[in-house]
């Protein structure tokens, strides 16, 4: 890990200095502070067995893959310094990583005796039966409902769901979906039977069609190879113990990146499908809205002003209230933003990246950047804390996967990951409800 800490933050020094620096020396000096203070802490992190940190980790070396590529892009379409607010996005940037580490640091300081208390239960095969049927069903009737397979398949990734179905297909979508890293732990597990174990295997292909080639998700089957990756990590002995599993991984993630890099160059329509060289891809992709959180950041500096009010910190938490009965609710800052720059129509489906900071500042100024991004770092800290004291269950296996693939967006937005940990813990709750009623022999650790 420590050697792929060094060869991640040389990469970005060196392939950043002909962009960056020809905005400024300055800022490419502030880019390279944002690389190394990241390399510094994830030095720290991984003092400590690695099993006591895959949260952690993920969640870290997301944030500076991320955060790195928004501001190598900000720059590469050509931004230049001229009124400073391009040096406030860069100095954002590191009192981010700084902020969001101490608030690790503190939760990982607290004085926390047990895990999950639901951590002990062990998932049984009824339960991931019952919940992956409805997944499945629920997918079917979108298609249906949105003009059937074809209609679906070839529409542009925004346009997928009729915009009257938007909000509940975006909701108990998102909640069942979580079967998709739920089928990890089955289908990789020996103590499940062979035939439980291809079934799991037919569920987590399913999830990675319908999220990946299907829904233009150019991220979702990176995603699916990470979240195998992370359960491997959880349940061997020792680190030489993965170097049988190392050179099929990278096959897989290799393949994995540029599948999502297809996907993501041709989202807009399948009749629009096109071939292009390495040189072309890297420009397309650094052009698209997979980076664009810099750019977005630095809209939010130059045109809002704090509205002192808690809409974005509080809006992952009412996400699942529908707007019609609950009208307060608030719309989250990346759709604003959508809908101003890039002209996005509401109606549909769609979000750009603004950055956490962003979403604060829009919040609460200064003041909201420095307590959310705390709050954030904390609530990571917390959570590997608890799974680091609970059992080694199929439970807390699928809660570890799930909150390690679901890190990798915090760099992008707050509201994003928010709301899909929200809609996890409803899907944790729900899949405990189910257990407990439809099985008669339930188990615990």
């Amino acid at each position: 890990m420590k050697s792929f800490i060094i060869l991640l933050s040389l990469f970005f020094s060196v392939i950043g200095y002909s962009i960056v620096e020809k905005s400024g020396l300055h800022i490419y000096i502030f880019y390279l502070i944002f690389i190394w203070l990241n390399c510094i802490q994830l030095f720290y992190i991984n003092n400590k067995n690695y099993k006591y940190v895959i949260l952690s980790n993920f969640t870290f070396v997301s944030w500076t893959i991320y955060g790195g590529l928004n501001l190598f892009r900000q720059c590469w379409i050509g931004q230049t310094d001229y009124n400073g607010t391009l040096s406030l996005v860069y100095i954002s940037h590191i009192v981010g990583t700084v902020l969001m580490f101490i608030g690790y640091r503190l939760a990982m300081k607290q004085k926390i005796r047990k895990g999950f208390r639901f951590s002990d239960n062990i998932i049984a095969e009824r339960s991931f039966l019952i919940i992956s049927i409805l997944y499945i069903g629920l997918q079917f009737y979108i298609i249906q409902a949105s003009g059937g397979f074809k209609a679906y398949f070839l529409a542009a990734y925004s346009t997928k769901v009729e915009s009257s179905l938007v909000t509940f297909a975006s909701l108990f979508g998102g909640i069942l979906s979580n079967v998709g890293y739920l089928a990890v732990p089955f289908f990789l597990s020996k103590s499940y039977s062979m035939a439980w174990r291809i079934y799991a295997f037919f569920i987590f292909i399913f999830y990675m069609g319908m999220g990946g080639v299907v829904n233009g998700s150019s991220i979702n089957n990176l995603n699916a190879m990470l979240a195998v990756f992370c359960f491997l990590l959880f349940t061997v002995k020792d680190l030489s113990s993965l170097n049988k599993y190392r050179n099929r991984m990278l096959v897989l993630l290799v393949a994995a990146g540029v599948f999502g890099v297809v996907i993501r160059q041709n989202r807009g329509n399948i009749d629009n499908v096109q071939v292009y060289s390495i040189e072309q891809s890297v420009d397309n992709i650094m052009k698209m809205s997979t980076f664009d959180g810099a750019q977005h950041l630095t809209w939010v500096y130059e045109n809002l002003e704090p509205k002192y009010t808690l809409e974005q910190f509080i809006l992952p938490f009412v996400n699942p209230l529908p707007r019609k009965v609950f009208p307060w609710k608030p719309i989250d800052l990346s759709r604003i933003a959508g809908q101003r720059t890039e002209k996005l129509d509401l109606e549909y489906q769609f979000a750009v990246i603004v950055t956490p900071m962003g979403e604060f500042y829009y919040d609460f100024g200064v003041i909201g950047i420095i307590v959310g991004m705390i709050f954030i770092g904390f609530v990571i800290g917390f959570i590997q804390k608890k799974i680091n004291l609970s059992a080694h269950t199929n439970m807390t296996a699928f809660i570890l996967i799930s909150c390690c693939i679901y890190s990798e967006i915090i760099a992008g937005w707050y509201t994003g990951w928010g709301i899909r940990m929200v809609r996890f813990s409803i899907f944790v709750a729900f899949l405990l409800v189910v257990q407990k009623t439809f099985n008669s022999n339930f188990r615990k650790a």
